[in-house]
């Protein structure tokens, strides 16, 4: 499934109404509450254009959609979709487009809400923003092991993170993790009711992935490494292992895998693989192209729009309530804030 059908399913949504049901269905069950609040974001995607709706759903006082400095089809569409949602909807939020983020927006900011590739993560801008705001990672935290969101690098940024923990049964994400690695496994040419599987796997994912694969047919040998792994074969070895800044699977991990899995092919669902390693020793790995140091080997939004609206909102809860939690420690008036005009 390609970039470009998951972006249309998101499109799709929102041009049938459905995507506003999910972002509305969500919010009620979670309790997502900005008002008061102002929020800075990209305007570059689609998933974009869902963070940008559940904020003004949620009653965000002020957002700051930053394009980029030269327009592509992708932005100009998140930009039209917003400003006919506001116009249907009747979105109270002032939306604000913006290429450059001024010193003055800077300085009204409570919630800047960013993607791993983000072009709003650059010292000179999170330098300009308050000390109370919350940065939101609209992805699991423990993906950034590299850029200006390793958060093993703090020294880049100083302010609060808020973000999602994917395998929590609360984030809403945990129940696609399942039929997330399943559509990966089907896209690298598998039949999990074929396939012997070896799940490689050191976190929280574990129990919801053996189940899914399992039900799907799957035969799964679970491990937390592959050094505890002496027996194949597989046709599959499917990693969901934590990302860090080294391999997951290195070059003496991927020298065992020719003997491991004859034939098979590495499925890359999360944690990073030597690659060139695996092509010396002609391992093959699904998705082909590295999805980045990091990042899961599939989007969420190759479900459609429901697991990206509950990660999105979900990072914006995490971080509304460590501002409210602020408030009523130091006594802050964040909603009797006038908003700036640049």
């Amino acid at each position: 499934m390609s970039d470009t059908h998951e972006n249309n399913m998101i499109w799709a949504d929102s041009t049938s109404g459905r995507l506003l049901e999910i972002v509305d269905r969500r919010r009620a069950d979670i309790g997502l509450d900005l008002s008061g609040l102002s929020v800075l974001t990209d305007a570059r995607t689609e998933e974009d254009f869902v963070t940008i709706l559940a904020a003004a759903r949620a009653g965000a006082a002020r957002i700051i959609a930053a394009g980029p400095l030269r327009a592509t089809v992708r932005s100009a569409q998140v930009e039209a979709m917003i400003r006919r949602a506001s116009a249907e909807m009747g979105l109270e939020s002032r939306i604000d487009f913006t290429e450059t983020v001024e010193p003055a927006m800077a300085r009204q900011v409570d919630i800047i809400a960013v993607e791993r590739q983000s072009s709003l993560i650059k010292p000179a801008l999170l330098s300009m923003l308050p000390p109370s705001s919350v940065l939101a990672m609209l992805f699991d935290s423990r993906g950034a092991v590299s850029g200006g969101l390793d958060l093993s690098q703090r020294g880049a940024f100083d302010m609060q993170v808020a973000a999602v923990n994917i395998a929590d049964p609360e984030s809403g994400i945990a129940e696609f993790l399942a039929p997330l690695c399943l559509l990966q496994m089907r896209q690298a040419g598998l039949l999990p009711e074929q396939s012997r599987c070896l799940l490689l796997c050191d976190n929280e994912m574990q129990d919801v992935l053996e189940t899914g694969l399992r039900a799907a047919g799957a035969q799964i040998v679970t491990a937390g490494s592959l050094d505890a792994v002496s027996q194949g074969p597989f046709e599959a070895v499917i990693l969901a292992m934590t990302p860090s800044r080294e391999y997951r699977l290195d070059l003496n991990a991927v020298s065992r895998l020719p003997e491991l899995m004859p034939g098979g092919v590495v499925v890359q669902f999360w944690g990073d693989i030597d690659r060139s390693a695996a092509r010396y020793f002609s391992v093959e790995i699904w998705p082909p192209v590295h999805p980045g140091r990091g990042q899961m080997g599939i989007r969420l939004s190759a479900l459609g729009s429901e697991p990206v609206v509950d990660m999105r909102s979900g990072a914006l809860l995490a971080a509304a309530r460590m501002i409210r939690k602020d408030e009523r420690l130091h006594g802050a008036e964040r909603g009797k804030r006038v908003l700036a005009t640049g």
